[in-house]
């Protein structure tokens, strides 16, 4: 009967210890795992470059012939690093505190690439590739009559975003 007790007595030590092991194991494991998430959480990819400029133009120089135009643009510089067509998505948000409509066209590089008419908080996107190197986004506006506009833009504003794939 003593052997027996003793046996149990050997074997139940070392099956806690086991079971203290294995959690010791399990906690750690579980600390490592929740670390490298939270981390890769707060992280960005490292592809993915974002900007984001809001900004506005607070008095419009239009033209006598045509006084809804503003020659006014916002505009923001960007770089794509990577060799050949690099995808970007170019956005434009009209203000939505804006008492009226705009059109808004987007230029890269000067060159006009879309033009749409937006509500106020409304956006527009151009998904697009471009060749590596400096590349300017600029947003320019046309005003709509309705609202508090009675024939005249004089101010705009809105978001610019530049999403570098």
């Amino acid at each position: 009967l003593s052997s027996s007790i003793s046996r149990k007595q050997k074997t139940y030590p070392v099956l806690q210890e086991d079971t203290m092991n294995t959690r010791r194991l399990t906690a750690a494991a579980l600390a490592a795992a929740s670390s490298t998430v939270a981390l890769l959480g707060m992280s960005s990819p490292a592809s993915a470059d974002v900007i984001t400029k809001t900004t506005k133009v607070a008095h419009c120089d239009n033209p006598i012939t045509n006084p809804q135009v503003c020659r006014n643009k916002i505009s923001q510089d960007f770089h794509v690093n990577y060799p050949g067509s690099g995808h970007v998505i170019l956005k434009f948000k009209a203000d939505p505190t804006h008492c009226s409509d705009i059109y808004a066209t987007i230029y890269i590089d000067d060159y006009p690439e879309q033009t749409n008419r937006l509500r106020p908080g409304q956006s527009m996107k151009i998904d697009t590739h471009l060749r590596k190197g400096m590349h300017t986004m600029s947003v320019q506006a046309k005003g709509v009559y309705g609202g508090c506009n009675t024939g005249k833009l004089d101010s705009w504003s809105g978001r610019i975003s530049i999403d570098k794939e």
